[in-house]
């Protein structure tokens, strides 16, 4: 009886299940032992999508902040009326103008902040100065525009103190475009100074403002004749059937007052440049010398032609081949 009784007792336990008050106690300690791991995995995310978020926006700053100081230290004034970097719209907008010496053109670079805080690039090109001084500014919706920069918030963006060659830009990038921010704004900012402020002190001709234009001198002489990979200006000539070139010259910048050069060569009796005209920016080069017949394993011999223009120069090697 006793061991039918005890076997009962035994089967009762345990079919009873689980208690209310041991069913809390097993969500509390599971709580417990999750609660560190959940709130890891929060702030991991927290910290991804405050990286993913922030990191793109200070690239961004940064590539648009070396733009804007590289094209304000080439700036270049296209008139005397004009000068070569302009602050406007309450310093939302700053326009820059430059000579661009690979396309002969005068440009005007704007960059714009929109009604939808995005910093945008335009670029506007003519060949004339007073054109690209009168050329309107594009509408924000126009094609053309490029988006830097999203997000600022900052005003004035731009600044330049009157009488002054510094430009200051302020950039202040925050996340205000989405409903819960993902980091706190941060700024950007820093001085460029303009490096030039005189018409044409690149190159290219300014707008023409006074009765009598003022002297402009000459910067650079270059012959026009493409680099090899090594950084030289060749033309190969030989001393039988090739012995002649023209060659020509570009002096910089184009309003330049003296137009002309004078040519010479390192070596008269075997190479010589005659200018078609005095002081011309043509010239013909002709091999007069020639490789002796007991000089077979000399392959060719290298001769200087220099162009001269105010001081300034640039040569080319007349590579002369024995045959």
């Amino acid at each position: 009886m006793k061991l039918f009784l005890k076997e009962k007792c035994k089967d009762q336990w345990n079919n009873r299940g689980m208690t209310v008050i041991e069913v809390l106690i097993v969500i509390i300690l599971i709580a417990v032992i999750l609660a560190p791991t959940v709130n890891a995995l929060s702030t991991t995310n927290r910290i991804w999508s405050h990286n993913s978020a922030i990191n793109p926006c200070i690239s961004q700053a940064n590539a648009s902040t070396l733009w804007i100081s590289r094209e304000i230290r080439g700036a270049t004034r296209p008139s005397s009326t004009v000068d070569s970097v302009l602050v406007e719209d309450g310093g939302q907008r700053l326009i820059i103008y430059r000579y661009n010496e690979t396309t002969s053109e005068w440009e005007k670079i704007i960059y714009q902040i929109s009604y939808d805080n995005q910093l945008k690039k335009i670029i506007l090109s003519e060949s004339d100065p007073a054109d690209i001084i009168s050329a309107a500014i594009p509408n924000e919706g126009d094609s053309g525009w490029t988006t830097l920069l999203e997000g600022v918030t900052s005003s004035p963006v731009f600044n330049r103190p009157a009488n002054s060659r510094a430009v200051e830009v302020s950039l202040q990038v925050s996340d205000s475009g989405q409903t819960n921010e993902r980091f706190v704004p941060f700024n950007l900012a820093s001085t460029y100074m303009i490096r030039s402020r005189e018409v044409g002190a690149i190159t290219g001709a300014g707008v023409p403002d006074e009765t009598t234009p003022p002297v402009v001198p000459v910067h650079k002489v270059d012959i026009n004749i493409s680099k090899n990979l090594f950084g030289n200006k060749i033309i190969d000539l030989n001393d039988e059937n090739n012995k002649s070139h023209d060659i020509s010259a570009t002096i910089w910048p184009a309003n330049a007052t003296n137009k002309s050069a004078t040519w010479s060569s390192s070596d008269p009796n075997w190479v010589t440049v005659t200018s078609y005209d005095p002081n011309s920016l043509t010239a013909n080069v002709k091999v007069v010398g020639k490789f002796p017949w007991y000089t077979p394993y000399v392959w060719f011999q290298d001769f200087n032609i220099t162009v001269t223009s105010e001081g300034n120069s640039d040569k080319c090697i007349i590579r002369v081949w024995n045959n």
